[in-house]
């Protein structure tokens, strides 16, 4: 990021935007992340692009920052109509005395739509084309030749297996290419740099060519049972649904069965979109979808508070139609340490609804509100944050095409973090006490502190600062 910039008299910067390189589809999001000197006076920020300007939400100074410096984000649509190239994105404060254009300015370079890969189709075949994405990085050697002997062995013969390497090391590459072998059905691409898994997947997914009629997803050290496609793609069909998904088998690396099912403690949802939203049940590993709905899919929305790829894919293919469930194991689901997302099971104290926690508010004062100040400003930048730019780019891309009994609870959680009324919805659903099994976890009482919390600190700032513009107004 450039070094600050002053713009009449204040002291503004960027401190991160996401992605840099925008490849806008059917609309994109630019998550924007600010600043400015709390000696300033300023409370209130936009941040302008393509001629139109977007108010930034104040969410005060992360703990590991100075407190000098007032942070906002800002969610920027991107519409498909902006033409292909370099877009200036700039900074703008308001004050008791107007508007200030700031000398900060940030280079946005848009590309073209996604364009999926081309291939012949085959006439003769009668099975349809699966393409399988499987991203991987330094995979452990002897469950990535597992996994790929457990996809050749498919009953479903007519597969194309993606692999999109994410930059493993030149040992674990070359394991890679000696597991895969000569067998044409598998297509290894490499990287230029490290994206991450959610990138890595979102990579792998644009190679997906555009004769496939189905996508399955899939991890490096899992374990595939023979009739998972088949039984996916017979059940996807036999419901007319966009994604279905199947039960899973937990089990150690060595093949000790942890469980028989994934739903030990959790309920599992596919219909509800709040409670989908909120918390993700469907797993990419035994998911199947169809093709069209990468049109909707990609680009995946901003990589910001630990997104995860599944939950964006079932997202948009639950806005768009149906989501159909497998009641019974297709694959097996191994637990490590180098997971990206292990199995666990939550505690109770995360669980408990509102009123379980003001019952230990009470008990403990000084520790539970502690405890709140220290976690809610990360969970307002990691949750919040990433549920609302889900939402808001399921809004701009699907608009009037969402289902119309969610979307309502799209509009919700598009405006979870400033809505009074997406509050209430929110706070509502807060006061169960969940405890028991639950699809969501309990994240609407997490959620609730941090919105609190956000709210806040926003309070704190703006009187501050309506104080300091009304002093220095009076003095002029």
């Amino acid at each position: 990021m450039p070094d600050s910039q002053r713009g009449a008299g204040v002291q503004a910067r960027f401190e991160r935007v996401e992605p840099r390189l925008v490849c806008v589809g059917g609309g994109s999001l630019l998550y924007v992340e600010s600043s400015v000197s709390a000696a300033a006076g300023i409370s209130r920020l936009e941040v302008v692009f393509g001629g139109s300007a977007h108010p930034a939400d104040l969410y005060s100074s992360p703990p590991d920052e100075h407190a000098e410096r007032r942070y906002f984000w800002a969610a920027v649509p991107v519409a498909p109509s902006i033409a292909p190239g370099g877009h200036a994105l700039r900074l703008r404060a308001r004050s008791l005395r107007g508007a200030v254009d700031l000398d900060v300015t940030e280079n946005i370079e848009v590309a073209s739509p996604v364009v999926h890969a081309s291939a012949p189709e085959d006439t003769t075949a009668t099975e349809p084309l699966v393409a399988i994405c499987l991203a991987t990085h330094n995979p452990p050697p002897d469950l990535f030749e597992r996994q790929i002997e457990t996809i050749r062995a498919q009953s479903h013969e007519r597969f194309v297996c993606l692999i999109s390497d994410d930059v493993s090391e030149p040992r674990a590459f070359e394991r890679i290419e000696r597991a895969v072998g000569r067998d044409s059905r598998f297509i290894v691409s490499r990287a230029e740099s490290r994206l991450g898994f959610y990138r890595n997947f979102e990579r792998c997914l644009s190679l997906v060519p555009d004769v496939a009629s189905f996508v399955a997803l899939c991890d490096q050290d899992d374990s595939w049972h023979p009739d998972k496609i088949a039984t996916l793609a017979g059940e996807l069909e036999a419901h007319d649904a966009m994604l279905v998904f199947s039960d899973m088998n937990v089990v150690t690396a060595d093949g000790r069965l942890i469980g028989a099912t994934y739903w030990l403690d959790r309920k599992n949802n596919f219909s509800e979109m709040g409670s989908l939203l909120l918390s993700n049940t469907v797993t990419g590993a035994a998911s199947l979808f169809r093709r069209e709905l990468l049109d909707d899919v990609l680009p995946f929305p901003p990589d910001v508070g630990q997104p995860y790829h599944d939950h964006w894919i079932a997202c948009v293919a639950l806005a768009l139609g149906q989501i159909a469930y497998v009641d019974r194991p297709l694959h097996d689901y191994v637990q490590h340490q180098e997971n990206a997302l292990g199995y666990s099971v939550p505690s109770d104290e995360f669980k408990g609804g509102v009123l379980h926690a003001l019952g230990r508010l009470v008990a403990q004062p000084r520790r539970r509100l502690t405890n709140t100040a220290r976690h809610a400003g990360g969970t307002y930048r990691r949750d919040v944050v990433r549920l609302e730019l889900f939402a808001r780019t399921l809004e701009l891309r699907l608009g009037a095409r969402i289902v119309r009994s969610r979307a309502k609870d799209v509009r919700r959680a598009a405006r979870i973090g400033s809505s009074p009324r997406s509050l209430a919805w929110l706070l509502g659903r807060s006061a169960r006490d969940v405890r028991g099994r639950s699809a969501t976890l309990g994240a609407e009482n997490q959620l609730v502190k941090a919105i609190a919390w956000r709210h806040w600190q926003a309070i704190r700032v703006c009187v501050r600062s309506a104080g300091s513009e009304a002093l220095a107004l009076f003095r002029k």
